[in-house]
């Protein structure tokens, strides 16, 4: 679907606005973004509005910090996000070079990966769950995708809790398995799925 409609020649011509979401997740050492926390990880998958992928396989990436800096935050946070990192290997992955990226370098190449299926600035909205913290992190550390994000934002976890007082929704037991990619596909799931309760 992602591909075909691409392919349309009024893909990005359209008398009527185009819109798009980028499903993003973080994974952070906290949950405010400050001099004192840092990005671990993002993952990010570009639909329309139909929840259609644009590119099934999105974009991921841990970021690399030095060891130094990398000990602070994890000294500094909360023991159950040091024990989720822990399980999750995120730790171990941030301070390798090999297996991690610079957070200035994941800022451009994820820019990069939106810009090339969302060309135009602020055509996109973020989506995901609790995204506000999302945004704050990516505003803090990843600027030029913050920059390009529209001003209006798609978080399942407010339109989740709205329409469950009314309409059933078939209950999704997430796997929540603390990672970014892992995590943005199951707020993509969600939305699919109270998309389907709520409009058939």
């Amino acid at each position: 679907m992602g591909t075909a409609l691409r392919q349309n020649p009024n893909y990005f011509h359209n008398d009527i606005d185009v819109d798009f979401l980028v499903w993003m997740d973080v994974e952070t050492t906290g949950l405010v973004a400050h001099d004192g926390t840092l990005l671990l990880e993002v993952a990010a998958l570009v639909t329309d509005l139909e929840y259609n992928l644009l590119d099934e396989t999105g974009f991921e990436a841990a970021v690399h910090w030095p060891a130094l800096r990398l000990q602070v935050a994890r000294t500094m946070a909360d023991p159950y996000v040091q024990n989720m990192h822990q399980t999750s290997g995120l730790w171990d992955k941030s301070a390798d070079p090999t297996r991690s990226t610079p957070v200035d370098q994941v800022d451009t190449a994820l820019h990069a990966y939106i810009t090339s299926l969302v060309p135009t600035a602020r055509t996109a909205r973020l989506a995901g769950n609790s995204v506000r913290l999302d945004l704050n992190f990516a505003e803090m550390f990843l600027p030029k995708v913050a920059g390009h994000l529209h001003y209006r934002m798609y978080d399942m976890t407010s339109i989740d809790l709205f329409v469950k007082r009314r309409v059933p929704v078939t209950a999704y037991e997430k796997v929540s398995a603390h990672t970014a990619m892992s995590d943005i596909r199951e707020s993509l799931e969600q939305a699919r799925r109270i998309d389907r309760a709520t409009f058939g």
